[in-house]
C-alpha cells in the first residue's frame, strides 16, 4: 500500500504521529491489525487481552534478545553480506552467533540480486549454525521513489542526495543503486534515530540535489524535511521472497 504523509496532498491524521516512526508505519501498512506500543511488552499485551480483545498471534518486533519474554518461535533476519558478528559496540550484534540455535527460522536478507538468486547464505556463519536449519531468502527492493507532494517519481538518471538515520544506512544506498537509481552523488548518514538539525539542513541545501529519504526517516521528522529547499522523494522499500513467507511461517507447530 502506498504511504501518505503529513505535508503531502493526502494528509495522514495528526494522531498517527504520536506512535513513533515504526509504529506509524505499521499502522499505515496494516490498519486492521492492532498495534501495541509501550516500554513493557508483556504489560501492554496483557492489558490488550484483559480488555476483552483476542488474538491468535502476538508478533514482537525486535524481540529476539528479550530473553525474559516467553515466545513460541523466533524468526531472525540476518544480512547475507554481514561479516562483523562482534558484540555491540565493537560489532553489530547484541548476542553471539551461538544464540541462533534458539531460532525457529532464519531469513537471509540480501542487497544484491545475484546472491539472492543463488540462495547464498551468509558465508561468515556457515559452520556456526545447525545443519538443515529452516531458512528463507529475501532481497531488499524499491517499489517507487515518489515526490512527497505529488505523483512524480524520481528519474532513474537523476542525481540525488540520500538522507538516512537508520540502523544500516549503507544497505539503503545499496538497495537504491541495485534498483537502478545509480546517480547517488551525496549522502547524509546519521546514527539510528539521531535528530537532524538546522546544520544538517544547510548542508543538504548546499548540495543542490533532490533528496531521497525513507518513510521511517520522514515520519520521525516531517518538519525537518519540510524546511528543505530541495524536492523530497520517499523511497518505498520492500522485499522479494525466495518463497511464500506466510506458508513457511504457517508451517510452525503451535
Amino acid at each position: 500500500k502506498k504511504m501518505t504523509y503529513p505535508g503531502s496532498s493526502e494528509n495522514a491524521p495528526a494522531e498517527d504521529l504520536f506512535l513513533g516512526d515504526e509504529a506509524s508505519l505499521y499502522r499505515e501498512k496494516i490498519p486492521d491489525v492492532p498495534i501495541l506500543v509501550g516500554p513493557n511488552r508483556a504489560g501492554v499485551a496483557s492489558s490488550f487481552l484483559n480488555s476483552g480483545q483476542s488474538a491468535d498471534v502476538l508478533l514482537l518486533d525486535d524481540g529476539f534478545q528479550h530473553r525474559w519474554l516467553h515466545r513460541d518461535h523466533n524468526i531472525v533476519v540476518v544480512p547475507a553480506s554481514q561479516n562483523n558478528f562482534g558484540l555491540f559496540p565493537l560489532g553489530f550484534n547484541r548476542e553471539t552467533p551461538a544464540a541462533l540455535k534458539r531460532a525457529s527460522l532464519l531469513v537471509w536478507m540480501h542487497t544484491d540480486r545475484s546472491s539472492f538468486e543463488a540462495r547464498t547464505p551468509n558465508k561468515a556463519l556457515i559452520g556456526r549454525i545447525p545443519k538443515g536449519f529452516a531458512a528463507l531468502h529475501c532481497l531488499r527492493s524499491v517499489s517507487d521513489v515518489n515526490l512527497i507532494s505529488g505523483a512524480d517519481s524520481l528519474d532513474a538518471n537523476a542525481e540525488y542526495t540520500l538522507v538516512c538515520a537508520l540502523g544500516n544506512n549503507e544497505q539503503v544506498a545499496a538497495t537504491l543503486v541495485e534498483a537502478g537509481y545509480k546517480v547517488l552523488v551525496q549522502k547524509l548518514f546519521l546514527r539510528d534515530h539521531q535528530k537532524m538539525t538546522a546544520e544538517h539542513a544547510a548542508r543538504i541545501d548546499s548540495y543542490g540535489h533532490p533528496v531521497v529519504t525513507t518513510s521511517k526517516d520522514y515520519l520521525r521528522q516531517p518538519e525537518f524535511f519540510s524546511s528543505l529547499k530541495a524536492k523530497i522523494f520517499i523511497a518505498e522499500l520492500g522485499v522479494d521472497w525466495s518463497e511464500d513467507p506466510v506458508s513457511a511461517i504457517g508451517s510452525f507447530k503451535a
